[in-house]
């Protein structure tokens, strides 16, 4: 049962890839204080983590209910990451606000996209709620671990690395939303 617990909770820590999302958020939250960024973080950790609750209680049923399949929710949010990326690639970066920029895109779908739903239904689904709600609550607490620690890896790039950073984010999130978009289609077997 360990052994099902960490291969659990690796698979959603993977699928979070937080270390490939971090310059993508710092890339979004460029210009903001150190003290309005940590704010966005505990907000994108706080809605990823009721998301992934949430899918790991209700997902099945909300999914069954609503006709919904996950490969709308890949689609949709690839769709809405490549309108991001176009605004910054096209220098159009704005300065979000943080309740904006913490729902979408990082909570979701950067953080919590069609993969991490997946996941968490797939886990739900071999092992149960306990179990489910167990790997979440461990996944989420790593999460937390770190997005502590985020500031000091970005304060090590320093400023010029930060608008490297900054003007890649463009590319990267374009990148996601098209991987998004293929794997929607892959699922829905029209490529």
């Amino acid at each position: 049962m360990i052994f099902e617990l960490l291969k659990a909770i690796l698979l959603l820590f993977m699928i979070l890839d937080p270390p490939g999302n971090l310059p993508v958020f710092f890339g979004l939250t460029q210009g903001m204080s150190k003290k309005e960024r940590k704010k966005i973080f505990r907000k994108t950790i706080w809605i990823g983590s009721l998301l992934l609750v949430c899918f790991a209680i209700l997902g099945g049923f909300l999914l069954e209910v609503f006709k919904i399949k996950i490969s709308s929710f890949s689609i949709a949010g690839g769709l809405l990451l490549l309108i991001l990326a176009i605004d910054i690639i096209k220098g159009k970066e704005k300065q979000y606000e943080s309740a904006a920029v913490a729902v979408v895109p990082m909570a979701t779908p950067l953080l919590v996209g069609p993969g991490a739903i997946t996941a968490v239904m797939l886990i739900l689904h071999q092992h149960g709620y306990l179990f489910t709600l167990a790997v979440v609550a461990i996944v989420i607490a790593l999460l937390k671990l770190f997005f502590w620690k985020a500031y000091t890896i970005y304060k090590l790039l320093g400023k010029s690395g930060s608008l490297i950073i900054a003007k890649l984010t463009g590319l990267i999130i374009a990148a996601i939303g098209v991987e998004f978009i293929i794997n929607g289609l892959i699922i829905l077997e029209i490529i």
